[in-house]
Parts: C-alpha cells; structure tokens; sequence
C-alpha cells in the first residue's frame, strides 16, 4: 500500500508492507479489499508511524518503507 505525505512543498512516499498491515489489523484478508480496508481502520496509527519514521530519515530521501517491526 502506498500513501503520500506532504513536508512544505516536498512530496513524501511511504509504502506499508502487507506484514505491517496484519500486524495492524490481524483478520484482514488477503485480497486487495482486505488491504484497503486495514490501512482505513489503522489509518491514524498508520499516520503517526509515518512521522516517526520521517523525523528519523536522512535528508534527501523521500520514500519510506513501513515494515512490521516499525509498529
């Protein structure tokens, strides 16, 4: 799943693993609804791991992987 954020004028990229995703929300399905429907529920957990990662990240990148461990 991938989802954009905004720092300023800079455009920002995270993908959410599918791990990170059943981690979240452990009956979801495997279909791409399932997905959809996960990243929905868990969007404001979602949200705030993306900040911490980012407050972390080097300067000049500007895509993010959120993995399981990350939550």
């Amino acid at each position: 799943m991938r989802f954009w954020g905004y720092d300023s004028a800079i455009e920002v990229l995270f993908f959410v693993e599918v791990d990170a995703l059943k981690r979240l929300c452990p009956e979801m399905s495997g279909a791409e609804t399932g997905s959809l429907q996960a990243f929905d529920t868990a969007r404001s957990r979602i949200h705030e791991v993306a900040d911490k990662v980012y407050g972390r990240g080097g300067k000049g990148t500007f895509a993010y992987i959120l993995t399981a461990k990350d939550f």
